[in-house]
């Protein structure tokens, strides 16, 4: 990934901001651009060697010298900054200039165990409407991309979105200590990652590693989840009226009601129960951020189906809403909800693949999602992956007949689901897709084109 600095740093700065030794032809040395990958080098980069599970980037730092690139490296001997042995240097770098270079009105760190990136998008819209504002890009919430979005954010940036992912204890609070928030946003406490932490209490103690770095004292969440209510200071909810922001809907329009009070009515696009959750806690953030009412309802209206993941293909008579890029238990049912509430279509199936890292709990937890899945209004059920078993027992449990659910444990060969789908799908069909990232379950789309091609469905 390459990066445009937020502001021209010093090879010096960067020896000292990560405790290492400058070569002394560039003590009066900057650097513009940063870069760890030497494909994307251009001359004058910085270039951090980051170790992958595949490849040392200290391999390439003699090819990033060649290319032209300044070079940091704890081996190379004609590196340009000598870093430790051991050293940290994106989060290190991240650190200091956040301390020494950005100062924005506000930071908001975001976390949680679904909803993380379509807050940060919906927060980012309204903020954008009274604000300079910078945000995290994608998905890039861990050690490399926390560090990357604080080092590309300008130094005139008023509002500072950072979203904070994890996979272990002690990770969000060490990103939390780089960012230092004063506004912190726990979206949901869910079974993400329980395979890893063993209890949602452990989940919920790992969320809460936000408050570490924090530089505030606003530490927003759910109304009614016990697990984090003595930390959090402020709620909210789309049923709940004790949370301080509630948000209701009708006929494509949101009320913002503050502590009973009615503060805002916009348009509002996108469907989905899952989508006003994050909405009220992107909402709720950006007031403590100190945009009006005004600049909510602006903001709020120019959130569109772009900001969130899901999209729409449509193949012929077949509608395909992916929402494949990732999941947990709690997406999955929020998932099959806007199944539901699809209106247009004569029938609707949905294709759910593996949710990764529950552990012990998976098959626990897969069944319990065949099971919620027979709650909808399913014309077929196609199973992906390793889950998929276990989701087949929970569905026949709960009643959906074997003709109607679909097996394929294997998540190679998507190319087996997409002829099922074609053999057994209706005109004016909906068929959803989610399942986690990793399943690539969004390339059925390209192998239901091919298959649709000499096909009437």
């Amino acid at each position: 990934m390459r990066i445009k600095l937020g502001a021209p740093l010093k090879l010096a700065e960067v020896a000292h901001a990560i405790g290492g030794t400058l070569s002394s032809s560039n003590e009066n040395g900057y650097v513009y651009y940063l870069t760890t990958n030497t494909q994307e080098i251009k001359i004058g980069d910085l270039f951090v060697p980051l170790k992958g599970s595949r490849h040392d980037g200290e391999e390439f730092t003699e090819n990033a010298k060649e290319l032209g690139a300044k070079v940091v490296s704890t081996l190379y001997s004609k590196a340009d900054v000598v870093s430790p042995k051991g050293a940290k240097v994106l989060p290190s770098l991240a650190a200091y200039y956040r301390r020494e270079y950005l100062h924005p009105k506000h930071v908001i760190g975001i976390t949680g165990s679904v909803g993380k990136t379509t807050t940060k998008e919906f927060l980012r819209v309204i903020c954008k409407t009274e604000f300079v504002t910078a945000a995290t890009e994608g998905n890039h919430n861990n050690e490399v991309g926390v560090p990357l979005t604080v080092l590309s954010a300008p130094q005139n940036t008023e509002i500072l979105i950072t979203e904070l992912g994890m996979n272990a204890l002690g990770e969000i609070s060490e990103l939390s200590r780089i960012v230092k928030p004063d506004i912190g946003i726990i979206t949901k406490i869910g079974t993400s990652h329980i395979g890893m932490l063993g209890s949602r209490e452990n989940i919920a103690r790992a969320k809460l590693e936000i408050l570490d770095g924090m530089e505030g004292s606003c530490l927003i969440g759910p109304e009614g989840e016990p697990l984090i209510e003595e930390k959090v200071t402020d709620t909210f909810s789309i049923v709940n009226s004790a949370a301080n922001l509630r948000i209701t809907e009708k006929d494509s329009a949101v009320d913002l009601l503050y502590n009973g009070k009615l503060i805002a009515k916009s348009a509002f696009s996108p469907d989905g129960t899952h989508n006003l959750e994050c909405l009220a806690a992107s909402a709720l953030a950006a007031m403590k951020a100190g945009v009006s009412p005004n600049g909510l309802r602006r903001g709020i209206s120019q959130i569109s189906a772009y900001n969130t993941r899901q999209t729409f293909h449509k193949i012929k008579n077949l509608t395909v809403l992916d929402d494949s890029y990732n999941a947990s238990e709690e997406s999955v049912y929020a998932a099959l909800k806007l199944l539901d509430e699809a209106s247009g279509f004569d029938s609707k199936s949905a294709v759910l693949g593996t949710v990764l890292e529950l552990g012990e709990y998976s098959d626990v937890i897969h069944e319990r999602i065949g099971a919620r899945a027979a709650a909808h209004s399913i014309s077929h059920l196609f199973l992906v992956g390793d889950g998929a078993t276990a989701m087949a027992r929970g569905a026949l449990a709960a009643g959906i007949p074997p003709k109607r659910i679909h097996v394929n444990s294997r998540s190679d060969a998507l190319q087996i689901t997409a002829r099922e789908i074609i053999r057994s799908c209706s005109p004016n069909e909906l068929i959803l897709l989610k399942a986690s990232n990793k399943l690539k379950l969004s390339e059925i789309v390209s192998e239901l084109k091919k298959y649709t091609e000499n096909s009437t469905c």
